[in-house]
């Protein structure tokens, strides 16, 4: 279901909107929390962003392009970053199981220019602004 050609897409407004020629990094997912990093590519501002995964792929950017995944490119789109699913296979699938009583199940994009990733979690991601490369590199999941 991943990449799911029938998804619908909307900009999801946060701080990271604007940021120029981004790069995703996967900080590593523990205890069912994904830690991404958002850098700019040849600038200081990055961005940590944490979301309670059910499931995700990472894929490369050159085939996340060329799939049939039906969402607004950065290009089309500049000023927003994220992008949050209003229709998708995996929403569909999570929400119609009463039984998962997860809450609020959601389902984001984050495109960069290496990596590309699509998330299912619950509730809205938390988003944390570094001041500086020390802070983003020295950034790492809670245990």
């Amino acid at each position: 279901m991943f990449p799911d050609p029938s998804a619908k897409w909307k900009e999801f407004p946060s701080i990271i909107d604007g940021i120029d020629n981004p790069f995703v990094f996967d900080k590593g997912c523990w205890k069912g929390k994904l830690y991404l990093t958002i850098a700019e590519g040849g600038g200081d501002l990055s961005f940590g962003v944490v979301l309670d995964a059910i499931a995700y792929m990472a894929i490369d950017e050159a085939l996340f392009s060329l799939a049939d995944h039906a969402c607004i490119t950065l290009s089309e789109s500049p000023n927003c970053y994220i992008r949050e699913a209003t229709h998708s296979k995996l929403l569909t699938l999570y929400r119609d199981k009463e039984y998962l009583e997860q809450g609020d199940i959601r389902h984001f994009q984050f495109i960069g220019h290496d990596k590309c990733y699509e998330c299912l979690c619950v509730g809205l991601p938390q988003i944390i602004m570094f001041g500086n490369e020390i802070g983003r590199d020295s950034w790492r999941p809670e245990v």
